[in-house]
């Protein structure tokens, strides 16, 4: 089996940096976005594979991007961080200012 997620050649849907949109509001700003699997009823140019119920992605911040707080009610999720640093809430708990983390740390 391989890996369905090149870390050093990603398939980025656009080559520019961008915003996307959720409800009408910006939900993340200066991202650059993969699709690897998405749910059955998704189309992406991207991915290699579908689901019923996962979602695989990855996603690159340029220095100032950020994403909104949102709910994944019905996910689990998990980072996988390649090199930077971030500040990140998850319910009322804020790890922030974290140190640059090694490529592979999670």
């Amino acid at each position: 089996m391989t890996n369905i997620i090149n870390l050093e050649s990603v398939g980025w849907k656009s080559k520019e940096y961008g915003d996307s949109y959720l409800e009408g509001d910006t939900h993340q700003h200066l991202v650059k976005v993969a699709d690897y699997v998405v749910r059955k009823d998704s189309d992406s140019p991207t991915a290699v594979a579908n689901s019923e119920l996962q979602y695989i992605g990855a996603y690159e911040y340029a220095p100032g991007g950020w994403i909104s707080e949102h709910i994944h009610s019905r996910a689990e999720q998990w980072y996988f961080i390649q090199s930077g640093r971030a500040i990140m809430r998850v319910g009322d708990e804020e790890q922030g200012n974290m140190e640059w983390v090694d490529v592979g740390s999670y």
